[in-house]
């Protein structure tokens, strides 16, 4: 079993903002592996602080999550599905953003530290940090403020590139996923 969780903050405010590129490469995700069928939805599972939805990718199953805390407070929610799905660390891919990346570009590896991020940091404070990390590029703004910056709608341009990398992500780790060797890998 894989838990796969997207970062965000939970209330529609923060919909298409940087900050919550984690909920929208869930969102990648649950459409490619629903694609042309559309029955897959998020369900509300307040027990786990968490929407969620239960698929499989050929014969593994998968459970997706956006957790209902906010960033800063993830790792519970996180352990609460690590706990209650019996799953070990090594099996959780967390997606997030992140300002140290080019826009368009994604990397994926196991282990680290949080870089800043203060999802991650959560996560890692919370389960410790061996589990592997989806990182989506939003690269930065050096004239505004990383918390604003985070936090700001995504403009047209940028969106393009980050639905492309989504795309390529999601197609990468099904891929990782269906062949059973999860690797570090960066996309472009």
């Amino acid at each position: 079993m894989w838990i796969i969780v997207g970062l965000g903050n939970p209330t529609h405010k923060f919909d298409y903002t940087r900050h919550n590129i984690g909920f929208m490469a869930t969102d990648f995700l649950v459409s490619k592996l629903d694609f042309p069928r559309g029955t897959l939805e998020f369900h509300q599972n307040r027990k786990l602080g968490s929407k969620l939805v239960k698929t499989n990718i050929y014969g593994e199953d998968i459970i997706i999550a956006k957790p209902t805390s906010y960033m800063n407070n993830s790792g519970v929610p996180v352990k609460k599905l690590l706990d209650y799905y019996k799953a070990d660390s090594d099996r959780l891919i967390v997606f997030c953003d992140d300002s140290k990346l080019e826009i368009g570009k994604s990397r994926i590896r196991f282990g680290g530290d949080s870089g800043g991020h203060k999802g991650l940091e959560s996560v890692i404070n919370t389960i410790g940090g061996e589990f592997w990390r989806a990182r989506v590029g939003i690269g930065q703004n050096g004239e505004m403020p990383l918390e604003n910056y985070v936090l700001a709608k995504i403009p047209s341009d940028e969106r393009e590139k980050i639905d492309a990398v989504l795309d390529k992500l999601a197609s990468e780790l099904i891929s990782l996923i269906s062949c059973g060797k999860m690797e570090s890998k960066t996309i472009n």
